[in-house]
């Protein structure tokens, strides 16, 4: 016996929405695959992060509205997704839904031939949002769906039986892109955003044949899982622009046209996605900062993003199954961090109302000068949630485990930001470590744990040694001036002034609960870190500390005597001279010199 499927004759906001929810499941189920098979415009391994990361944004934004007008629900998918849209095929899909948007917007419901005219805007808006278009990639899919809904709608009611073969032509377009792209055809792969997007239509079709609901729900409430590979292809990309950069501008003031023109030689693979009201921008660059600095002369420039793109290719090459996370205020070298496999998310800092990624659009140089020049007081302030969730969501496609190793909780909001970022992912993949310190601590914490990474511990293990390590350290500052510790507040004037009219500087250090504490004060002149020594030997009490870590801001003379003498004195432990980034730097000021050191109890 023959059953008829039902016919779907029209499509409304409820049902534009269990599509789109249904297209967005399907998609990240098959996240770790389109990560694997990443090659175009890098070989990043994030095309499947990207694109979930964007749709996870948007299935949020949808899962209390229930509004019946399509106009009104594509219009909140397209507003939503321009914000929260990453990388490059997650700017298009997004720029795909508000071209939709854009021409439903006073619909209510639509047939398949007005649907027709909306996909066929949806691929105008995302082909002229990039500069240099290419094809074999997701734009070759979309442009097929685009034409497969024109054809069949002039003689076609039924929304089901246009999905089907569209799906079905999409496909076809898929398996063809190697012959249109000669790097998918030597890396014998498909565009790893074609693959995404026809994920999505099958997605939709699958859900038509009997999905339920709430299966999508519990589906999504992981955006990947752990993955390995095995007999990967080694690339050799030869990067020519590192951050992938993205932000949005609001309320710009020029057309995207112009935009397209003054930002084409700031790198490649640029995208200006959006309306004047709200643009989305996605560029490679090696300059983040003078993109940020140019686009805030055509308006608002928010959600500022600069993902460093030669870490990812090493990360989706990498052979290790813990994968390790800190903050920017760990104070080690760009060298540091590479030699270790380090990925770092960002602190921000803040001059008046300008606002920069730290090590991204404001270098320790540019600090300085800043330091200088500016009559503000620099703040800084802890990665948002958002660079947390960003971060795990793409290690957590290459790694087992992630252990993210953080600033103390007791002087930072940094450890609960990435907690609560965490929660969203797994408590079994992500595990925070409060270091109990500031600067060099996590970053000696972490390098540690790189090694025992690579000497393949358990995870379990690890943990646990990493835990030991936060009581394990002590830290000692001395400042030079109290000049900024008083502008920022940390310092009371009248006691500053009494301090610097005697002299004297405070000495300061963490507590074993991680809370910044005075370990009483000395004397201001070149020497006084043989005081510290003083201590030092005092608090070991025959012990051997096993790590040393002098940091400093435009002291290195001093920095460097300080090493010399602690060598003389425990010559076994293992040292490392680091400048301090703007964390510290902002309140010590130049001439800051601190120690840590870490020892077996």
């Amino acid at each position: 016996m023959n059953i008829n499927y039902l016919k779907i004759k029209y499509v409304n906001g409820k049902r534009f929405r269990l599509a789109t929810i249904a297209a967005a499941q399907k998609l990240i189920q098959n996240t770790e695959y389109l990560n694997m098979i990443n090659v175009f415009p890098v070989p990043d391994g994030d095309t499947g992060t990207n694109m979930a990361s964007t749709l996870h944004t948007i299935i949020e934004s949808l899962r209390y509205n229930s509004n019946e007008a399509i106009n009104s629900i594509t219009r909140d998918i397209s507003e939503t997704a321009l914000s929260g849209a990453k990388g490059n095929s997650g700017t298009i899909l997004a720029q795909f839904f508000y071209g939709i948007a854009d021409a439903l917007q006073n619909k209510k419901s639509v047939t398949t031939k007005e649907f027709s005219k909306a996909v066929t805007r949806s691929f105008e808006c995302a082909y002229d949002s990039l500069l240099d278009p290419k094809e074999g990639t997701i734009l070759s899919v979309i442009k097929e769906w685009a034409s497969s809904w024109e054809k069949l709608s002039k003689t076609n009611e039924d929304f089901v039986d246009i999905l089907k073969i569209a799906l079905e032509n999409c496909q076809t377009e898929l398996e063809n892109s190697p012959n249109k792209l000669k790097l998918l055809r030597d890396s014998q792969v498909v565009d790893a955003g074609a693959q995404g997007f026809v994920n999505m239509l099958e997605g939709i079709n699958e859900f038509i044949k009997g999905g339920k609901i709430r299966e999508i729900w519990e589906e999504i409430k992981e955006l990947a899982h752990p993955f390995i590979r095995e007999n990967e292809t080694v690339f050799d990309p030869n990067i020519k622009y590192r951050y992938c950069t993205e932000c949005v501008i609001v309320d710009c003031n020029v057309k995207s046209e112009q935009i397209k023109e003054r930002l084409k030689s700031y790198g490649d693979s640029l995208i200006v996605a959006g309306s004047p009201k709200k643009i989305k921008i996605h560029i490679h660059t090696n300059t983040p900062n003078d993109v940020f600095e140019l686009l805030s002369t055509y308006g608002k420039v928010k959600n500022k993003k600069a993902d460093d793109m030669k870490k990812q290719v090493h990360q989706a090459h990498s052979k290790e199954k813990i994968g390790i996370v800190v903050d920017s205020a760990c104070d080690l070298s760009d060298e540091m961090l590479d030699l270790y496999n380090l990925n770092v998310v960002p602190m921000r800092i803040i001059f008046g109302n300008e606002q920069y990624i730290d090590r991204v659009t404001l270098d320790l140089k540019e600090f300085e000068n800043k330091l200088k020049t500016s009559p503000h007081h620099p703040t800084t302030s802890q990665p948002p949630p958002g660079d947390f969730l960003n971060m795990y969501r793409y290690l957590v496609s290459h790694y087992e485990h992630i252990i993210s190793i953080h600033i103390s909780s007791a002087a930072s909001g940094t450890y609960q930001n990435a907690l609560n970022a965490s929660k969203q992912i797994g408590k079994d993949k992500i595990h925070i470590i409060d270091s109990k310190g500031a600067s060099i601590v996590s970053g000696i914490m972490a390098i540690k744990v790189a090694e025992m990474v690579k000497n393949k511990m358990p995870i379990e293990q690890i943990i646990k040694n990493a835990k030991m390590l936060a009581n394990q350290h002590r830290t000692y500052i001395i400042f030079e001036t109290l000049e900024y510790i008083i502008r920022g507040g940390r310092l009371n004037k009248n006691v500053g002034r009494v301090l610097q009219f005697l002299k004297f500087v405070p000495l300061i250090g963490f507590s074993k609960e991680g809370k910044l504490e005075r370990k009483g004060l000395i004397r201001r002149k070149n020497d006084n870190w043989k005081k510290v020594i003083k201590n030092m030997k005092k608090e070991l009490n025959g012990k051997q500390p096993t790590d040393i870590g002098i940091v400093h801001f435009k002291a290195k003379k001093k920095a460097t005597e300080f090493k010399k003498a602690l060598e003389s004195i425990w010559g076994d432990a293992r040292y490392y001279l680091e400048k301090t980034g703007p964390g510290i730097s902002a309140h010590g000021g130049p001439g800051l010199i601190g120690v840590i050191y870490f020892v077996d109890e």
